[in-house]
């Protein structure tokens, strides 16, 4: 028996209008980067931030938030795709006698029904991760704002510190021209003038030091916010507006930690664990398929 090459061409060219095309798209990270610097450099020099303009900008710009609520859209995809019963099975075969001349056909199209109700705990897994996902989510963005209002706290405190030097050195540079002015009229002795000097480079070198301590705390609050390092000279973070001691944080009641993020997010993972166990007992079990079909064996 040999088949016949013109069905055999019609079923190939239906197979591959069947096929699905993929065009892979590689992240450049070089353009990437170029483009978030070109970003970052587009904002005005001396440009005043607020620390609830900081937290807004983070929420929209922070990668791991980003992150986080990519992971969600898929969970949420995957949950609207998911609990569908298998696509139905379609075949058929054509063959020929040559000495005979006579044709042999066989087709069959074949439904498979999940009596074990499988469709249903995948679909309620799939809901489960995407709770978990986004409970997950909302926790990021908590542990931001939290960790963005502690940045925000500290360079606060150095910048406060870094004025209280900035008047110190005023007052010495003050203190030492008095000094000058009564040693060169016989009033004080040489060695005041050594003891001035000293205070006033222990002073010098305190507001160095404070100074770098400045331009790392508001490069760790630019990386929070998600913007490009070369954006701290352009930003002017004003830190003494409203600025207060965060007030004592009171031990959370059981109602309370039941409703944090977190805790809610491990509840529904392990919700997930339970149905997954179940799915796997249920698929020990087989499913009922149902179909027509059709022979024509030498002309039978």
């Amino acid at each position: 028996m040999k088949s016949i090459p013109f069905y055999s061409g019609l079923g190939l060219l239906a197979l591959l209008a069947s096929c699905s095309v993929y065009k892979n798209a590689p992240i450049d990270l070089n353009a990437e980067e170029a483009a978030w610097r070109q970003e970052s450099g587009a904002i005005d020099r001396n440009t005043a931030v607020t620390q609830i303009q900081a937290r807004q900008i983070g929420l929209v710009l922070n990668p791991d938030l980003n992150k986080a609520r990519l992971k969600l859209a898929s969970s949420k995809e995957a949950a609207r795709q998911s609990g569908w019963w298998n696509d139905p099975s379609f075949s058929w075969d054509i063959e020929q006698v040559l000495q005979e001349n006579t044709l042999n056909m066989s087709g069959s199209l074949g439904f498979t029904i999940p009596v074990t109700g499988l469709p249903a705990l995948e679909k309620k897994v799939a809901e489960q991760y995407k709770e978990a996902d986004f409970w997950l989510l909302r926790q990021a963005e908590l542990d931001f704002l939290s960790s963005l209002d502690q940045a925000w706290n500290r360079l606060a405190v150095t910048q406060r510190r870094k004025s209280v030097i900035q008047d110190r050195l005023a007052v010495l540079k003050k203190e030492n021209g008095m000094i000058e002015k009564l040693i060169g009229a016989g009033e004080v002795e040489f060695s005041s003038r050594q003891v001035a000097s000293q205070r006033m480079n222990d002073a010098i070198r305190e507001f160095q030091n404070v100074t770098e301590t400045e331009l790392e705390q508001q490069m760790e609050l630019v990386k929070l916010m998600g913007m490009h390092p070369s954006s701290v000279p352009r930003l002017r973070f004003l830190t003494g507006q409203g600025f207060s001691l965060p007030a004592a944080v009171t031990a959370p009641s059981p109602a309370a930690l039941m409703e944090s993020p977190k805790i809610k997010a491990q509840m529904a993972t392990y919700a997930t664990t339970e149905t997954l166990l179940k799915t796997e007992i249920r698929r020990q079990y087989p499913e009922l398929e149902l179909g027509p079909s059709f022979t024509r064996d030498d002309g039978e």
